[in-house]
């Protein structure tokens, strides 16, 4: 899979991502239900380092829920709110310099190799889940048809097995 758009949009694609200095780095710890507010500008970085928190920024209709692993990248000025949900949650804020905004892909948000890996394991495991439920399913219909079948066969005497009298064949 190509996540090229995501990546090209913040960062330069001859730097990786995890090589990059982050200068004044500050991580936050927060409780359940606790939440902070950041001043933000454009490169404002937020990643979540452990739990899960709900983002919202100042000035923007759409909120994010932020996961361990996930970034999320202010392209403009306003207070960011960070919302740790139902467990402790840790996040890092740093700055970075976005690249030209791409005008075909929205990107504030990015993904960790280890999310993206997480995220394939977990639909690989839903979809075979899935198809053993669908397969189960197909399989109690055919055999309430063939038990339909038989029972109907074996009423009417058509197809019963009969014992062999000796003597005649």
């Amino acid at each position: 899979m190509d996540y090229t758009c995501i990546t090209n949009g913040l960062y330069s694609p001859d730097t990786p991502q995890a090589a990059r200095p982050r200068a004044g780095e500050r991580r936050l710890d927060l409780d359940p239900n606790q939440s902070v507010s950041v001043a933000a500008a454009p490169g404002t970085a937020v990643r979540c380092l452990r739990g899960r928190f709900w983002l919202t920024q100042e000035g923007h209709w759409q909120d994010h829920f932020l996961v361990a692993g996930e970034s999320y990248v202010s392209l403009d000025n306003g207070k960011i709110v960070l919302s740790a949900l139902e467990s402790a949650s840790a996040a890092s804020i740093y700055r970075i310099d976005p690249a030209p905004t791409n005008a075909t892909c929205d990107s504030r948000l990015h993904l960790d190799a280890g999310v993206i890996a997480r995220i394939e394991k977990e639909a690989r495991r839903a979809r075979a889940e899935e198809v053993a439920r669908w397969m189960a399913r197909l399989v109690s219909v055919v055999s309430r048809i063939w038990r339909s079948i038989t029972t109907r066969r074996n009423a009417s005497g058509k197809c019963a097995s009969r014992p062999l009298q000796p003597g005649r064949t």
